[in-house]
């Protein structure tokens, strides 16, 4: 059985897929809450592509900086359901800044 978190507030609604709940799950709080902060601050903004699921990074500042990418659909007039959160290398986000992959890039 999957279960979807839904957050909605203000402007913002989105849904987090179990799976995604259990990653984050092995990430310490601080990590979590940078992740969901930035996912409330840049997930209206991010591309849609119905019946695809796509792909942006991510960076949290902190000591050492680590890297994630965020596996999600967005169709037409959806809100984004986010499916995954995996932590990737320096070498991994630099390819995602050159295809301008990341949450910071779809700011608009």
């Amino acid at each position: 059985m999957d279960i979807e978190l839904r957050f909605i507030g203000g402007d913002e609604s989105y849904e987090i897929d179990e799976w995604m709940v259990e990653e984050l799950a092995e990430l310490t709080s601080p990590q979590r809450i940078d992740i969901l902060h930035q996912i409330e601050e840049y997930c209206d903004d991010l591309p849609e592509k119905d019946g695809w699921t796509q792909y942006v990074a991510g960076v949290i500042r902190e000591e050492p900086t680590l890297y994630f990418k965020l596996e999600y659909l967005k169709q037409n007039s959806e809100h984004p359901i986010f499916l995954s959160v995996t932590l990737i290398d320096a070498d991994e986000f630099l390819d995602y800044i050159n295809l301008h992959q990341t949450l910071k890039q779809w700011k608009k």
